[in-house]
């Protein structure tokens, strides 16, 4: 599951140290995966919640996963418990990756002593939910960061910060039948026989390159971008594909996903530097956290 490192203009924890959190989150995930996973093969396992579909509702700051050790048969005089139990492997997985979703937004919505104010939507995100819960864990994700361009605020597209490149993702949220350019560059959709013009998609990735080449030239950083115009619910008839950019549709959005999780490799130095230089060229608004909201960073 990759890692939200920064979302919108909120104080994220990995701003603190870009170092440190990175290895953290990856290991308290895998401890938590564990126990998990044991105690559901024990038998041990049982959530508190009735419709699994629904735990993106809940607002609470631990992974609220629950279980039940193995008790006397209830009597008929006894109320029955409700709760649900994961049929299978696959349906446990999909329920911790449900449960560590409103986790990950509060990393990258408060640090130890501050916070910021949350726009509870983000709960039912569906695009952030696919990057986070589909990319592996040494992706980083800067979901729309608010970044500094030629000394103004400008709300960026999303960057994705890989062991070996930086990607700029333009999600494109329309259902179309198709969704294409022609000659002149000039963007159009369809849906059910009817035209209408669309902005240029591209537009905002450039704008977004120009914020990414200047963080790169400052710092001298040695990595690689490219442009992705990402259309889950479209399909992309494009004349062409610009230099250094990549239409992902969906027709071929499984196999973009699934490039990337066969990836295997550690995170590498370079990639948190980047991610570190970025970030200080973020935009970040918070407030204190009261002492009675303070929490261990332990804590999933």
């Amino acid at each position: 599951m990759a890692q939200l490192i920064k979302l919108f203009d909120y104080i994220s924890r990995y701003e603190t140290d870009m170092y440190q959190y990175p290895s953290k989150y990856i290991r308290l995930k895998q401890n938590n995966w564990v126990k998990m996973k044991e105690l559901w093969e024990k038998g041990e396992f049982k959530t508190t919640e009735n419709e699994p579909e629904e735990q993106h509702e809940r607002k609470k700051s631990k992974w609220s996963w629950r279980f039940k050790r193995n008790k006397p048969a209830i009597s008929e005089d006894d109320p029955e418990e409700e709760g649900w139990i994961p049929e299978n492997e696959q349906n446990l997985k999909q329920y911790f990756l449900d449960e560590l979703f409103p986790f990950q937004i509060k990393w990258a919505s408060t640090t130890m002593f501050k916070k910021s104010f949350i726009d509870q939507k983000l709960l039912k995100d569906s695009h952030l939910k696919l990057l986070l819960q589909r990319l592996p864990d040494h992706y980083f994700v800067m979901y729309k960061p608010v970044v500094e361009v030629k000394n103004a605020p400008m709300e960026a597209e999303i960057l994705l910060i890989g062991p070996y490149e930086i990607e700029i993702v333009k999600i494109i949220d329309e259902k179309a039948d198709r969704l294409y350019s022609d000659a002149h560059n000039q963007w159009y959709i369809e849906s059910e026989e009817v035209q209408r013009r669309y902005k240029n998609p591209l537009l905002g990735l450039k704008r977004t390159e120009t914020f990414l080449r200047s963080v790169i030239k400052k710092y001298g950083l040695s990595c690689t971008f490219k442009h992705v115009l990402l259309a889950p619910h479209s399909t992309i008839t494009a004349v062409q594909e610009p230099y250094l950019t990549t239409f992902v549709d969906e027709h071929s959005l499984e196999a973009w996903l699934q490039q990337k999780r066969k990836l295997t490799t550690p995170l590498k130095h370079d990639q948190l530097r980047a991610a570190e230089k970025l970030l200080q060229h973020t935009k970040t608004v918070a407030v204190k956290r009261p002492e009675w909201d303070v929490d261990s960073e332990e804590t999933l």
